[in-house]
């Protein structure tokens, strides 16, 4: 009985650490991808692509006083 009940959560540890090095690699991949969304590049890009936005020239804005 005692080496059923160590065998069956030698096991249940196991899985769970599995699960542990799943969400730490997925926790990974997201902390680079919020860098990578936050990078000026990517959010030229994606505002290109998705908005249809284009860059300014300098000589076309217009600041306008209170």
């Amino acid at each position: 009985m005692m080496r059923i009940e160590i065998n069956r959560s030698g096991r249940e540890i196991g899985q769970l650490q599995n699960e542990v090095d799943i969400k730490r690699a997925r926790n990974q991949y997201l902390e680079l991808e919020v860098i990578r969304l936050q990078s000026p590049q990517t959010v030229q890009q994606m505002a290109q692509e998705k908005l249809h936005l284009r860059r300014t020239p300098p000589q076309n804005v217009v600041i306008l006083e209170e």
